[in-house]
């Protein structure tokens, strides 16, 4: 993944750099989305796993292991906005691999420490 520097008056991206490169074995990123501190939490395809990294430099903070492999997006929600709902996907996952991943599609409900952001309103 990459970052780099946006230019609001020229709607530009410019000195785009690594931030992050996820180790071999652990998927591919797929949804991701923020909480409150401006850390990225990551839904990995492939690697079952949810991990959340730093703003700064990109370390893994926190790593929530799943009983599928293929994890899609997470989101923040609840009265509180400290509840990660995590989805995941039955596809590409052949007869056996369904098999030992009974819960594959599911929708997962994780309390953590950290807060969401609360939507914004789009328009009027």
């Amino acid at each position: 993944m990459h970052i780099g520097d946006f230019d609001a008056a020229a709607g530009a991206i410019s000195n785009t750099r690594r931030w992050l490169r996820l180790p071999r074995g652990d998927g591919y990123p797929d949804g991701m989305t923020t909480d409150s501190a401006g850390r990225l939490w990551i839904a990995h395809w492939a690697g079952g796993c949810v991990t959340c990294h730093a703003p700064d430099d990109a370390r893994e903070l926190a790593r929530i292991e799943l009983p599928t492999s293929n994890i899609t997006n997470v989101a923040f929600g609840g009265p509180d906005l400290r509840t990660l709902f995590i989805t995941s996907a039955r596809a590409e996952l052949s007869d056996q691999q369904l098999a030992s991943q009974p819960l594959a599609g599911a929708l997962f409900a994780v309390r953590t420490d950290a807060a969401g952001v609360a939507p914004a309103r789009f328009g009027g």
